[in-house]
C-alpha cells in the first residue's frame, strides 16, 4: 500500500492512493518543482523549501524588482509561488492564472507550458482524449536537453499523473528517467525531488531497501540547503517505509526529528503527521507512555471531515487503548470513526480498523460481532494483496509469471475459500468455537504474509531468493528479445567463505553475507537483477549488457568489497570470484547461460580466486565434485 506517496499539491503525506488522488486533484495542480536554469529561479525553490508561506511574499517583492520585460523569468517566479502556495495550503490560482498569461506567447512545447498543460490535461473527462494529450506532453518533454532540471521536473509531473491513473509501468519509467536523467548534477532540489518520488514508487512495489536508499539522498539534500519544510515532510515518508520494513527504532527516529522540524516553523498539521508516526512506531515497540500522548494528540489533530487519516489516526488511538486493556473504549472509539471517517480512508486502512473493532470485541465476549468484522477485513486484504502484488509485478518489470506460480496462487486460493466455508459451519456450533476459528484466521493471515514474504525473498540478505531470481531472470530474458547485447549473467562466490565461518563463527558469516548483498546492490544500476543463489552465492543478470560492461561493473563490487571492514574482524578480506556469460553464447538457453557463467566462476576460483572468469569453457562442476577431497577444497 502506497502510504508513504507525498500529496502533490498540500505537499504532505497520502496514506494510500485513494486519499491522495482526492485531496491532489483541486481546480489547479501546481508542479512539485520548476528546475529552471535562472539563478533567481532556483533561489526561490529553496526558499519555498524552507518555509513555504514565507517563500510567498519573498517571491512577489521579487516579481515586483524585476525588469517586466523579462517575462520569462517573471513566468518561473509564478510558477514556483504557486508551489509555495500549494505547501503552505492556500490557493494556487493567482499564480498559476499570472504564469498563463505571460507564456500565451511563449510556443506550446515551453516548459512553462508543458508545466501548466499537465493539470490542464489531466482535467479532461474523456479518456481518450486525455490520454492523447497527456502522450504530446511525454513527447515534448523527451525533446528537452539531457541533464536539464526542467527535463526531471516535468518528467516526476508526469510519473505523478500515471501514478494516479495507476498505470505504474509508466509512472516508474518516467520517475526513473528524471532521477537518471540528473545523475551528472546531484546536487539539486530537481534530483531530491525526483529521487523522493521515485522512492515512492518502489516503496509501492515492495523494494524498501532501494526506496529507504532515495529517500534518504532526498533528505541529505533538503537538510544540508535548510529546507526545513522538504526535510520534515521526507522524515515522515522515510519513517513510513522503515515502518514496512519492521524497523520501528528507526522510524521513531524519523518521525521525531520530522515533529521538531515541523515545530520549529510552525506547522502544526505537519507536526500532527509526524505525531501519528510516533503513535504508531511506538505502539510497535510497545513504548505504551510514549505512544499515548502522540495517539491522542494526533488524533485530536486529524480526526476532521475529508481527513484521509482520520481513521488512521483513531484506529491508532483504539490499538493504544487495546494495549492499555480498554478494550470498552476502544470499541467506543472505533464505532465514532468507522461511522463518520470510513468514507475517506483507504483500503488499507478499513481493514486494519476492522481488525481492532474485532479484537476489542473479541474481549468483550462479542464473538460473533468480532467474526463478522474479521471476515470484512480479510475480504478487502484479499482484493487489496491482489492489486499490491500486481502493483509490484510491474514495478519490479516483472511482466512474466511462470505456470508453477500461478497454481500456487490458485491452490492458496482454493485453501482460502475452504477455510471460509469450515469457518461458516462452525460458527454453527458454538461461540467459543467462533472465538478459536477467529484467532485462527488472524494466524492463517499473519502465515500468508510470511509466507509469501519467504516465497520470494531471501531473509538474511533481502534479496531476492533462488526461486524468484529464475523468474525475473526469465521475464528479462524474454524482455530481451532481439535486443543486442541481449543481456549477460554473472555467478558471484566468496571466497574461502567456509573458513571465515570456521573461524569466525556463524554469526559472522551471516554478516558477511548481508553486507555482501549490500555492496552488489548498491553497484547495480535499477535495471539489474540482483538474487541471493545459494549459500555463498550470488546471482547478477544485466539487461541489454556486454560482458566487459558486466565485469567493469563486478570491478566496482570488487573495489568495494575490499573497502569494507567487519567489527568482527577488522583484518578479514571480503574477497570473491566471479563467472561471466553473454546470453549469446549459449543460443538463448538459460539453462546453459547460467551452467556456463558457473563453470566460469569454478575456473576463476582455480586460478587463484579473486578474478573474474568472462573467457573459456571453464571447470565443468560436477567434474570437480569426482575429484579428491583436497582438489574440491581447493575450488571452495
Amino acid at each position: 500500500m502506497a502510504k508513504i506517496l507525498a500529496i502533490f499539491g498540500l505537499r504532505w503525506i497520502g496514506r494510500a492512493l485513494p486519499a491522495l488522488t482526492i485531496l491532489a486533484t483541486p481546480s489547479v495542480l501546481s508542479a512539485r518543482c520548476v528546475g529552471a536554469d535562472i539563478p533567481i529561479v532556483a533561489q526561490a525553490e529553496l526558499e519555498t523549501g524552507r518555509d513555504p508561506a514565507n517563500a510567498v511574499g519573498w517571491i512577489a517583492n521579487t516579481i515586483a524588482l524585476t525588469d517586466p520585460a523579462e517575462r520569462r523569468k517573471i513566468a518561473n517566479l509564478y510558477m514556483v509561488q504557486s508551489i509555495a502556495y500549494s505547501m503552505s495550503g492556500q490557493d494556487v490560482s493567482p499564480a498559476i492564472d499570472a504564469a498563463t498569461r505571460l507564456a500565451a506567447n511563449f510556443s506550446t512545447d515551453d516548459p512553462i507550458n508543458l508545466f501548466l498543460s499537465v493539470s490542464k490535461a489531466a482535467r479532461i473527462k474523456d479518456e481518450t482524449v486525455r490520454e492523447r494529450r497527456f502522450a504530446a506532453i511525454a513527447r515534448a518533454q523527451q525533446e528537452l536537453p539531457a541533464g536539464s532540471k526542467t527535463k526531471s521536473c516535468l518528467g516526476v509531473d508526469i510519473a505523478y499523473y500515471n501514478m494516479l491513473e495507476e498505470d505504474w509501468r509508466k509512472a516508474f519509467q518516467f520517475a526513473s528517467q528524471a532521477y537518471r536523467n540528473l545523475d551528472g548534477d546531484r546536487n539539486s532540489r530537481a534530483r531530491a525531488e525526483a529521487a523522493s518520488f521515485l522512492a515512492s514508487i518502489l516503496s509501492e512495489g515492495h523494494q524498501y531497501e532501494y526506496a529507504k536508499q532515495l529517500h534518504s539522498e532526498a533528505l541529505t539534500f533538503f537538510e544540508k540547503n535548510g529546507l526545513i519544510d522538504l526535510a520534515a515532510n521526507e522524515h515522515v515518508i522515510r519513517g513510513d517505509t522503515q515502518l514496512e520494513m519492521g524497523n520501528w527504532q528507526a522510524a521513531l527516529a524519523d518521525f521525531e526529528a520530522s515533529m521538531e522540524q515541523a515545530q520549529s516553523y510552525g506547522n502544526d498539521y505537519a507536526v500532527a503527521y509526524a505525531q501519528l508516526g510516533i503513535c504508531e512506531a511506538s505502539l510497535d515497540g510497545d513504548l505504551l507512555e510514549r505512544a499515548e500522548a502522540t495517539c491522542d494528540a494526533a488524533y485530536s489533530a486529524l480526526n476532521r471531515p475529508r481527513e484521509q487519516v482520520a481513521l488512521v489516526a483513531g484506529e491508532a488511538k483504539a490499538s493504544l487503548l487495546l494495549k492499555q486493556g480498554e478494550p470498552a473504549a476502544a470499541l467506543s472509539l472505533l464505532d465514532t470513526v468507522i461511522s463518520s471517517r470510513f468514507e475517506a480512508a483507504t483500503a488499507e486502512d478499513r481493514a486494519a480498523a476492522y481488525r481492532s473493532r474485532a479484537e476489542a470485541l473479541s474481549a468483550l465476549g462479542r464473538y460473533p460481532d468480532a467474526y463478522r468484522d474479521m471476515v470484512r477485513a480479510d475480504r478487502i486484504s484479499e482484493d487489496l494483496n491482489a492489486r499490491n502484488q500486481n502493483n509490484a509485478n510491474v514495478i519490479a518489470q516483472a511482466r512474466f509469471q511462470t505456470e508453477e506460480l500461478q497454481n500456487d496462487l490458485a491452490r492458496e486460493q482454493e485453501a482460502s475459500e475452504a477455510s471460509k466455508r469450515i469457518a461458516l459451519l462452525i460458527l454453527i456450533c458454538t461461540v467459543t468455537v467462533l472465538l478459536l476459528l477467529g484467532l485462527f484466521v488472524l494466524t492463517l493471515l499473519d502465515h500468508r504474509r510470511k509466507f509469501r514474504k519467504l516465497a520470494m525473498v531471501d531473509p538474511l540478505t533481502n534479496l531476492s531468493n533462488r526461486r524468484a531470481t529464475l523468474n525475473q531472470a526469465k521475464a528479462a530474458l524474454r524482455d530481451a528479445g532481439a535486443n543486442t547485447p541481449p543481456a549477460t549473467i554473472a555467478l558471484l562466490d566468496i571466497d574461502h567463505f567456509k573458513r571465515c565461518n570456521d573461524k569466525y563463527g556463524h554469526d559472522a558469516g551471516d554478516e558477511v553475507l548481508r553486507e555482501f548483498a549490500r555492496i552488489i546492490n548498491d553497484e547495480m544500476r535499477t535495471e539489474d537483477i540482483v538474487g541471493r543463489w545459494g549459500g555463498e552465492e550470488f546471482l547478477v543478470i544485466f539487461p541489454r549488457t556486454h560482458a566487459n560492461e558486466a565485469a567493469a561493473a563486478i570491478q566496482r563490487i570488487r573495489s568495494a568489497a575490499e573497502r569494507e571492514t567487519f567489527a568482527f574482524a577488522p583484518d578479514y578480506a571480503l574477497q570473491f570470484s566471479a563467472g561471466i556469460a553473454e546470453l549469446d553464447e549459449t543460443e538463448s538457453d538459460l539453462r546453459e547461460f547460467i551452467k556456463l557463467a558457473d563453470r566460469r566462476l569454478y575456473a576463476a576460483k582455480a586460478e587463484g580466486r579473486n578474478r573474474t572468469s568472462a573467457e573459456g569453457c571453464g571447470i565443468d562442476v560436477l567434474a570437480s565434485l569426482r575429484r579428491s577431497e583436497p582438489d574440491r577444497r581447493s575450488l571452495s
